[in-house]
């Protein structure tokens, strides 16, 4: 099953600190991450393409791209889930922000079926809730 999943929100942000809170995600300083059952992790020191990890519960991936100011994209290379997920951030105005995140990945036949019935709406409600805080923080 193929999985595309695009949350979008304009910030009254300046791009560089948008940015700041997305790569401080999953460390110590995170502001944004919104569900602390379900903790998003990433491993210490500078954003380094194909070394730099993150988990959150089963998922883990390795960054595959990343641009300040601009991208950071990961990649999930799993028996269930084969994919990336990316936030990207541009400037629309002075002070403001347009943030998005997109989830292009493949679901495992049989993993499917709980991706439908709770990961799909998870997901979502996480990724609402991360945009929220964005703007708030």
């Amino acid at each position: 099953m193929h999985v595309n999943s695009v949350h979008e929100r304009i910030i009254a942000r300046p791009v560089r600190e948008v940015f700041a809170d997305l790569v401080a995600m999953g460390t110590p300083a995170d502001r944004i991450w919104p569900a602390p059952k379900l903790p998003f992790v990433r491993s210490a020191g500078a954003m380094t393409v194909g070394a730099t990890t993150e988990r959150h519960g089963p998922i883990r991936a390795v960054l595959q791209g990343y641009v300040p100011d601009a991208t950071i994209c990961w990649r999930a290379d799993l028996p269930f889930l084969q994919g990336t997920h990316a936030f990207e951030v541009q400037p629309v105005g002075p002070d403001r922000t347009q943030v998005r995140h997109v989830l292009d990945a493949r679901v495992a036949w049989w993993f499917a079926p709980l991706w439908r019935l709770q990961v799909a709406s998870a997901h979502d409600r996480i990724l609402e809730a991360l945009l929220t805080r964005l703007a708030e923080a």
